[in-house]
């Protein structure tokens, strides 16, 4: 069960949600924080203890972040923060 911020945070933390715009892409995803238990990849729910959790974490928007995935290093920037639990999508670049 996850404990969502009651206000907006600052800073991306357990239950916010993230949109992120991939830097050699330009595709922009969204993604739940979310402990590791309740993670599920296909609905957005990432894990704090994943790579790409562990990059999220503390950053503010307008940050950009490396994430070591399976294909290489992904150089992100932190486009949204909101508050988690209204679900995730992934939004057209």
């Amino acid at each position: 069960m996850v404990d969502y911020p009651s206000t907006l945070p600052d800073r991306v933390v357990f239950g916010t949600s993230v949109t992120v715009e991939d830097l050699n892409t330009g595709e922009r995803s969204s993604h739940e924080l979310v402990g590791p238990y309740e993670s599920d990849i296909k609905r957005g729910l990432v894990s704090v203890t994943s790579p790409l959790g562990r990059a999220l974490i503390g950053r503010k928007e307008g940050e950009q972040v490396k994430v070591e995935a399976p294909g290489g290093i992904r150089e992100m920037e932190i486009l949204e923060i909101g508050i988690g639990g209204q679900g995730v999508k992934k939004t057209p670049a």
